[in-house]
């Protein structure tokens, strides 16, 4: 199957509960990619746990963090997926506030992640960035 023509996000780790100390400098700190708007960008769903479509505990968990860095709302799609129940519905034009961080939660990929384990998102303005939390 051929790469996506959307920008990757590399998805992160987040510390804790019990990090090794003293905490070094900037280990806690987010890496914001800005939304490609011509393209559209893409993660990786956490290929620990897959997305086990429709299974209850199995699979979910990354969580998007959405951050309108302009003065403007903007506008934000997550894409989804048909899955075994036959859902298939986009999260179309929701607006992130000026100056605020959004998120959303795959407690369970199904219906977000294609058959390759890739989820999509966009925004309409590059002052909007993307961080993905790992499970």
């Amino acid at each position: 199957m051929p790469a996506p023509t959307q920008t990757l996000i590399a998805t992160e780790t987040v510390a804790g509960p019990y990090p090794t100390l003293p905490v070094g400098a900037a280990s806690l700190d987010l890496s914001w990619q800005a939304a490609d708007v011509v393209n559209g960008n893409y993660f990786a769903a956490d290929s620990l746990i897959g997305y086990g479509r429709g299974v209850a505990g199995n699979g979910g968990g990354d969580t998007l963090l959405v951050w309108n860095t302009d003065a403007a709302p903007h506008n934000l799609t997550i894409k989804s997926q048909p899955d075994d129940a036959g859902r298939s519905s986009d999260i179309t034009a929701y607006v992130v506030g000026a100056g605020v961080v959004s998120a959303f939660n795959f407690s369970n990929f199904a219906g977000w992640a294609d058959g390759s384990n890739f989820v999509y998102i966009s925004a309409d303005n590059a002052t909007v960035k993307f961080a993905i939390l790992k499970k």
